[in-house]
């Protein structure tokens, strides 16, 4: 994606510049016809991968599963074409978006809770497609009322076993106040890391951002293909 809108700059500032065609189409079809070849391997992967794997086998939770996995997928290639038209340069492009996608993934929510970030950058988790799709899967899988996970070979004496899926959700989410200790709030699921939004409300933003970051990708692609008088 990045280095999709970079080589063809003039071709396309001089053939807007003859009228053979308007940006728009011209935008329109490069993004659409990338579309299909996106989605299509990811799609063939979450397939197999849902039911290889073990996940909760209900077909609800396997076709929402892959709801979320490709709106990530798609919110990603949106990125990938913003900096592609921002940057102006192929390599400027390339450069910049592994740039943004490692700061995004570290304020995922994989890889630390936001009690453990400073708050000066903690407010990156909410433009970070990823923390949105991470907690859409995390709510996807284990907020299921009846479902109840046994434990083998537990030490602790602290431990709360056997472990129900909300109480791995808050676990993972980061909703104990204090590590280690489970607090189990008989509402829905809502924790410092968690927008409380529910699996649907992450699906929303995430197609919210990628309407945003297209509508960026057409204007940043105008300035870098605009006609000189």
């Amino acid at each position: 994606m990045a280095r999709l809108f970079p080589p063809e700059k003039h071709i396309v500032t001089r053939e807007r510049a003859t009228g053979s065609y308007r940006l728009l189409p011209y935008f329109l079809a490069k993004t659409i016809g990338d579309f299909m070849n996106t989605i299509a391997f990811p799609f063939v992967y979450y397939v197999l991968m849902y039911w290889i794997i073990g996940l909760y086998p209900d077909f609800g939770r396997f076709v929402t599963f892959l709801v979320i996995g490709l709106s990530c997928i798609i919110a990603g290639q949106s990125l990938g074409l913003l900096a592609s038209a921002a940057g102006g340069s192929a390599v400027i492009s390339v450069i910049l978006t592994p740039t943004i996608l490692m700061f995004l993934l570290l304020f995922g929510g994989f890889y630390s809770k936001l009690e453990n970030i400073s708050p000066a950058v903690s407010w990156i988790k909410f433009i970070s497609f990823l923390s949105y799709g991470f907690e859409a899967s995390v709510l996807n899988q284990f907020d299921i009322p009846d479902l109840v996970f046994s434990c083998t070979n537990i030490t602790s004496e602290n431990a709360v076993c056997p472990l129900t899926g909300m109480q791995i959700a808050q676990r993972v989410l980061g909703n104990a106040s204090t590590p280690g200790v489970l607090r189990i709030p008989n509402s829905a699921l809502s924790s410092p890391y968690g927008s409380g939004m529910g699996i649907w409300g992450n699906i929303l933003c995430l197609w919210v951002m990628i309407i945003v970051l297209r509508i960026g990708t057409y204007f940043a692609l105008r300035r870098i293909t605009k006609l000189r008088v």
